[in-house]
């Protein structure tokens, strides 16, 4: 399971992705990268589930559309198909149900935009920009919790148009991290850590598509993955007198 968050800020579309490859036992067995550039089309386009069909569907997309788009028209038709027709490919993987996530560059609108496609159910369709942004997996109420103590919860804090992808971003993976998650036959059905590896950082714009990794974690091949315990600040549970006389003190030292 790949943890995929996208904002579409005013002048480009954010996604990141983390980098953490394993078998059906939850161990760790690679790094690889799991959003795929598609420059043809100013997009970049990331998968939930059967990682092996990402980078033959960003191949496939960059073949057949024109520009971005040329995909959205169509992409909500073609995606179903696509994958009544992948379905047997997919066998072999531990996961056959699939989420596709795709953030790019709208010349029509002029600005960022993207969608999501969901297999599982009914084959969903939605474009981001009714969404503003994504966060699989969300944050649960324990991460919620944390992050709202380190000034960094989404929707409190920072918005799609305000998120910065290091101050935001990584606290948010950080928290996705943290997260133990049932995977369908993977780990005896028992909740693991999926996310890991590293960060990494893919930006749109009018003027192309960028990538750099921002963050490392110190995960193993052959081991599970084991995040950091969160950190309280030291300012929790303070009144916000309390908090300003440290911030003082901070200043002054």
């Amino acid at each position: 399971m790949t943890a995929i968050n996208v904002f579409l800020r005013r002048d480009r579309a954010i996604m990141m992705t983390d980098a953490t490859v394993y078998p059906r036992n939850g161990e760790v067995i690679g790094m690889g990268t799991k959003a795929f550039p598609m420059p043809k089309i100013s997009a970049v386009l990331a998968v939930r589930g059967a990682q092996r069909a990402a980078m033959d569907l960003a191949f496939k997309m960059s073949m057949i559309y024109d520009d971005f788009d040329h995909m959205a028209a169509k992409a909500a038709r073609d995606l179903a198909l696509w994958h009544e027709e992948a379905v047997v490919s997919l066998a072999h993987e531990v996961q056959q149900d699939i989420q596709i996530v795709v953030a790019g560059w709208s010349e029509r609108l002029r600005r960022p935009a993207g969608f999501w496609y969901d297999s599982s159910g009914d084959g969903d369709f939605a474009h981001m920009d009714d969404l503003d942004d994504v966060q699989a997996p969300a944050p649960d109420e324990i991460e919620e919790a944390r992050l709202r103590s380190i000034g960094c919860e989404p929707g409190v804090h920072f918005t799609a148009a305000t998120f910065d992808p290091v101050k935001h971003g990584v606290p948010l993976m950080e928290a996705q991290r943290r997260m133990k998650i049932v995977i369908p036959d993977i780990a005896g059905n028992q909740p693991i850590h999926l996310v890991g590896g590293h960060i990494l950082l893919s930006e749109v714009s009018r003027t192309g598509i960028s990538q750099r990794v921002i963050h490392q974690w110190p995960d193993e091949p052959g081991e599970l993955i084991r995040p950091a315990e969160f950190q309280q600040p030291a300012s929790a549970g303070m009144s916000r007198q309390q908090r300003r006389a440290m911030e003082r003190q901070k200043r002054f030292a």
